[in-house]
């Protein structure tokens, strides 16, 4: 059985902008349903996913990922 990953939420500061990070344990089914689904892009150099604020929906973000995982 596979436990769900939980996906810690955040606001932060990147390259300029308000951003929302979205920080989890490495999983690539969760990796391409953010990519497809959300518009999350990744940084390297902070280790995280990310929206921009102004781009972020929390209903929508929370839909998408409610089968895969947990939002905290």
């Amino acid at each position: 059985m596979n436990r769900k990953q939980t996906i810690v939420l955040s606001n932060d500061f990147h390259n300029g902008k308000d951003i929302v990070t979205l920080k989890f344990d490495y999983d690539q089914e969760l990796i391409s349903v953010l990519k497809t689904n959300t518009g999350a892009r990744w940084s390297r150099g902070h280790r995280f996913w990310y929206l921009p604020k102004e781009e972020f929906n929390l209903r929508k973000v929370f839909n998408v990922l409610k089968p895969i995982a947990f939002l905290d």
